[in-house]
């Protein structure tokens, strides 16, 4: 009895580690982006609904970035690269998308998507950015 018990504790033990390993994995872009985002290379991750409030994401590489619902309300964005990056149905309220330097200077021309976007009046974009061209919402 206590050599079968041994063997479903070890075999629970392992399947712990495992799941603790994948969620780590799963996780780690979303701990860069909220503890360590400023200059962080982020490009290809899944922030799919993160929350991102008042995150510094200076510099960051977004490029490929799925950021579909994330919420970068008051986030500083400017200077990251956002080439391709998915902001369908995010939240960039009072965000900072411009200034900074090497920043994106055309939301057209870099591929992002923002449709269904939320906006408000704070919101600073680059040069050149028609939000309501791009399908984002303006929410007051």
């Amino acid at each position: 009895m206590a050599k079968g018990t041994n063997r479903v504790v070890w075999g629970l033990a392992v399947a712990l580690v495992v799941g603790v390993v994948a969620l780590g994995v799963r996780f780690r872009p979303y701990w860069v982006a909220r503890y360590r985002g400023e200059g962080a290379d982020l490009h290809g991750t899944n922030l799919q609904g993160a929350n991102l409030h008042g995150v510094n994401l200076r510099r960051a590489w977004l490029s490929d970035a799925d950021l579909q619902g994330a919420d970068l309300t008051s986030a500083d964005v400017r200077g990251a690269a956002l080439y391709d990056a998915d902001l369908r149905n995010a939240d960039l309220r009072g965000a900072i998308l411009r200034g900074g330097g090497a920043g994106i200077t055309d939301v057209e021309r870099i591929g992002a998507q923002l449709c269904n976007a939320r906006y408000n009046r704070a919101t600073r974009w680059p040069p050149g950015c028609n939000p309501r061209k791009e399908c984002a919402k303006l929410v007051e």
